[in-house]
């Protein structure tokens, strides 16, 4: 278990053994050892049928976007964290890699600096992510090469969806392909992770949503350009964009790969960004901007 200790340093018994951390980046720095895959899962994996393995993506995506509302509420307000952990039932947190361990001892202790429960989620969230490109790559491989082509759109009020329907939704199957087309350079925003950018004036940044690429423009007030090319205004403080009714920028409700929230936008009413990707599909920025990312 936990147990609070001066200055913010934190003794951990995971799995039998006692770890101590002298800050919360030491913390940040260990987890971030537990966002791969073990080997023993990807073979169980890959012994899963079809459906089985869409089931599985299913599954992960119900949980990421649980994780993606607690990582919303706590960008705003930090000490939502703890709460919102301690109301997660303990069987949707994998055992891989000790994390049900983990975080059910986080859960334990009510003194704990909130800063480390953040933190394992983000990591926690990682680590989904990786899970769901090892069920996605395992599913692609088993697809004859036509299957990676994009699907017609199917009416969302199909009651069962079929697998061919379930994969579109679940899987950006051209994603790495469409990445590789593009004429800018691309590199992932890890997930939970915010990267701060100063932005000049008349300047803009190129990002991709999933594979659709927006820009963030500065002119006299700032400004997220969506896929066609539609300008919505960034107000100051945070803006969350996504598919949902109630973000503050609407992407298309037929763009099945945008998350209905996507991505967080924090502006300081000046030249100062920050960007936030709590997706499913992900966010993607030039690599330069991606250097010094925080959690």
């Amino acid at each position: 278990m936990f147990r609070r200790m001066p200055i913010d340093v934190l003794e951990i018994s995971i799995d039998g053994e006692r770890y101590d951390f002298q800050s919360p980046r030491d913390f940040e720095f260990a987890l971030s050892g537990r966002i791969c895959v073990p080997a023993p899962k990807i073979a169980a994996l890959s012994r899963l049928s079809d459906n089985e393995l869409l089931r599985e993506a299913e599954a992960i995506r119900a949980v990421e976007q649980r994780f993606a509302e607690a990582l919303s509420g706590a960008l705003e307000d930090i000490t939502t964290v703890g709460p919102l952990l301690k109301n997660m039932e303990p069987s949707i947190i994998s055992q891989d890699n000790s994390w049900r361990s983990i975080i059910s001892a986080l859960n334990g202790l009510d003194r704990i600096p909130e800063s480390y429960k953040k933190i394992a989620l983000v990591k926690y969230m990682q680590y989904l992510t990786s899970r769901q490109e090892v069920v996605k790559t395992l599913y692609a491989n088993r697809r004859p090469r036509e299957a990676a082509q994009d699907r017609p759109a199917i009416a969302e009020a199909v009651y069962r969806p079929t697998a061919r329907f379930r994969e579109t939704m679940l899987f950006n199957l051209n994603g790495a392909a469409d990445l590789e087309r593009q004429e800018i350079s691309f590199s992932r925003l890890p997930k939970g992770e915010t990267v701060e950018v100063n932005l000049e004036e008349d300047r803009a940044i190129d990002l991709l949503l999933a594979k659709h690429q927006c820009r963030i423009l500065l002119r006299d007030r700032l400004l997220f350009v969506d896929q066609n090319g539609h300008n919505s205004e960034l107000r100051t403080g945070r803006n969350i964009v996504g598919r949902d009714a109630t973000s503050d920028v609407i992407m298309d409700a037929d763009l099945r790969d945008v998350s209905r929230k996507h991505l967080i936008v924090e502006s300081d009413g000046m030249q100062q960004i920050k960007l936030t990707d709590i997706s499913s599909h992900g966010t993607s920025l030039p690599p330069r901007f991606l250097d010094h990312t925080s959690i």
